[in-house]
């Protein structure tokens, strides 16, 4: 992992990337140490400030999904809203405020429950995608897909809405078949599609969803690095779809 003390934002991205890819939670406390230099650093009103403030709430919310320590996940939204807030951001950096905060308001509907925090985290997130989808050149279009998958399928969910699972389907999808070869998020992306298709067959009634589910995980657990503590999550999602596929046959 490459750390550039005259680069403290690229450095906490980079950390941000290293700890998707091996799970080490130190990964974690060093991008969070190293956001807090480049917040300082920063100009006052300005993209830079704007981004760091994203990235300190991305970093908590990683830290969050790993502890459950509930003061993290408040502290990741803060963070976004005051992204969100800041002037300076327009385009992509825009569209990865609004995705970051998306992803901490789907957090806190999965504690909560507050249907209005998934449905936030799904127009945020939609805003984010409308921000970039006629930028090809946009670098993260994969994991906002991702992103707008999941808001989706949970507001789908919890809103009963057949619609919102199927149109999550398609966003996981399409995060899938844009995510770069060797991308650390794409084990994570191939997981989250499985799961809106397991969802989806429920409405849908068929197999193909369930097959293409099963497909899904097994592509993660080959692309996961041996020993990643989401292994055992993942293999008994798998285990879960082929129950279901052979109960359908």
């Amino acid at each position: 992992m490459r750390i550039d003390p005259s680069d403290p934002l690229g450095s906490a991205e980079n950390a941000r990337s290293s700890y998707e890819r091996t799970g080490a939670p130190e990964l974690l406390e060093l991008g969070l140490s190293l956001i807090e230099i480049a917040y300082q650093a920063a100009p006052a009103a300005s993209w830079q400030r704007a981004d760091a403030l994203r990235l300190r709430g991305v970093l908590l919310r990683l830290r969050y999904e790993r502890t459950r320590d509930r003061a993290d996940l408040d502290a990741a939204v803060k963070a976004g809203r005051q992204a969100l807030a800041a002037p300076g951001p327009q385009g992509a950096v825009r569209a990865n405020v609004l995705s970051s905060l998306g992803s901490s308001l789907q957090e806190v509907f999965m504690l909560t429950n507050d249907e209005a925090a998934i449905e936030e985290a799904a127009t945020l997130t939609r805003e984010a995608w409308n921000e970039v989808a006629g930028d090809p050149g946009f670098r993260h279009r994969a994991a906002l897909q991702g992103t707008l998958s999941n808001a989706l399928l949970l507001w789908g969910k919890a809103s009963g809405r057949d619609e919102l699972i199927a149109e999550a389907v398609a966003a996981g999808r399409e995060a899938v078949r844009a995510t770069p070869e060797g991308d650390p998020a794409g084990p994570r992306l191939l997981v989250n599609l499985g799961t809106a298709l397991m969802f989806h067959a429920r409405s849908s009634g068929g197999t193909a969803a369930v097959d293409e589910a099963v497909t899904s995980y097994r592509a993660a657990l080959a692309a996961f690095p041996a020993k990643h503590p989401n292994l055992p999550a993942v293999r008994a999602l798998l285990d879960q779809a082929m129950t279901v596929r052979k109960a359908l046959r």
